[in-house]
């Protein structure tokens, strides 16, 4: 009876071994040690400081990271810092761990991770494509809460803020949806509440149905990138009623004020985009833009001395509608042409503008029989009689938005010369009579 007994006693026994060894491995750890393991390997991955508020472990689920920030100085004038409130990856780390240590390359404790975020995003993207589909241990991975800002000299050049990232891995490849709750590039555009559906392989990175919000503006955008030559293919973008006074105020303009309706469509051609600091000059792309009911008051333009001559009202210019098509290249609008049409002037110009607000543009106006009729009599004369009955003028714009520079064409100050010339004439004729 002993022997029955006994060993009823030892199955017991490793039955509740056995359970206990199950449920250990759906219990989480959180441990201080964690914390600081975490630490030190984004240190030695490359990072110049890291905190973690919390690392969480379980062994047949996967890990928790809460409260993650990190910073990484590129030169002595370029630094970026991330923070991510949350991040889980759902995987048997055991399973995990086995799989890592055959992964010789990705053991390479001289790799810095940190930098290579910056010199090639793209290239890291697929490196953790490649892994995340490589490893059968992997399922799931979210990402709450998560920014980066960019410095440079100290002063912020480019922040995401509020993203959050869900992936599933299905089928040997990836699949998910990103959404940001801004981006900024400061005094040139932000973006809200931005989401889009993503699709990733080894090889190339799909951003589709992308939607968001530019200055009031409706936006939709599409991409496809590839990630072992870190170039952009192709996509699209379409801006709907973005609000010109609402950018005015967002980006604290103070010279001068606009309003108006801006549409823009644009598709992207194929671009190499080596680092992050380089993604406006290396984007290539083609488009047009319009804006409804512009009106413009004392911009630096209206308030060159040249435009104070002319007449004090054209420091408040009205256009029904302006448009053009543009090409985007190294920075550059180039614009084969601009139309605008307005109640004191219509105007004609082709050009470029740099997104640094630099210029260059061939600008031919005609003021309107009303206004013309308005100006004073050296002006009207010196200006070229136009078909409608107003006046026609040809100038070049060069210089910056903040600092412009107006060059009239020469045959203008013909016609003023022998305007006064005359006038001098007809003055002494009526003085000798």
């Amino acid at each position: 009876m002993n022997k029955p007994y006994k060993s009823e006693k030892i199955l017991t026994l490793v039955f509740f071994i056995l359970a206990f060894l199950v449920l250990l491995g759906f219990l989480p750890f959180r441990l201080k040690a964690l914390n600081k393991i975490a630490e030190d390997a984004l240190l030695n991955a490359g990072a110049d400081s890291v905190r973690v508020e919390m690392v969480s472990v379980t062994f047949f689920t996967g890990v928790s990271v809460k409260g993650l920030e990190t910073s990484k100085r590129i030169s002595p004038r370029v630094e970026y810092r991330t923070s991510i409130e949350r991040v889980d990856i759902s995987s048997n780390l055991l399973l995990l761990a086995f799989w890592v240590l055959g992964k010789s390359d990705l053991l390479n404790l001289e790799r810095d991770i940190f930098m290579e975020i910056y010199e090639n995003p793209f290239t890291l993207v697929s490196d953790a494509s490649t892994m995340i589909i490589d490893a059968k241990p992997f399922k799931k991975v979210s990402v709450r809460g998560a920014g980066v800002e960019f410095f440079e000299r100290k002063k912020p050049s480019l922040s995401a803020f509020g993203a959050n990232v869900k992936i599933d891995k299905k089928h040997n490849a990836i699949w998910g949806k990103i959404d940001v709750s801004q981006v900024t590039i400061p005094s040139l555009v932000t973006a809200k509440n931005f989401s889009a559906k993503l699709h990733a392989d080894t090889e190339r990175l799909f951003l589709m149905d992308g939607s968001g919000t530019v200055f009031g503006g409706k936006m939709r955008a599409d991409a496809s990138i590839d990630l072992e030559n870190a170039s952009l293919l192709e996509g699209k973008i379409a801006i709907a009623e973005l609000d010109l006074e609402k950018f005015c105020t967002q980006m604290k303009f103070t010279q001068g004020s606009m309003s108006g309706k801006v549409s823009v469509s644009a598709a992207f051609q194929k671009s190499n985009i080596s680092t992050f600091d380089s993604v406006l000059d290396s984007i290539k792309a083609s488009g047009n833009i319009t804006v409804k009911n512009l009106t413009a008051v004392n911009l630096p333009l209206q308030n060159t001395q040249i435009m104070s001559f002319v007449s004090p009202e054209l420091k408040t210019l009205r256009f029904s509608e302006v448009n053009g098509n543009f090409a985007l290249d190294r920075s550059r609008l180039r614009f084969s042409e601009i139309v605008g049409r307005g109640d004191i002037m219509n105007f004609k110009s082709s050009g470029w503008v740099g997104l640094d607000a630099s210029l260059h543009q061939d600008f031919e106006g005609v003021f309107s029989k009303d206004f013309s009729s308005t100006l004073s009599g050296l002006v009207r004369s010196s200006l070229e009689a136009d078909t409608s009955g107003g006046r026609r003028f040809n100038c070049r714009i060069s210089g910056t938005f903040q600092n412009p520079r107006v060059d009239i064409d020469g045959s203008v100050y013909g016609r003023a010369a022998g305007s006064v010339i005359n006038n001098a004439a007809q003055g002494l004729r009526n003085l000798f009579r």
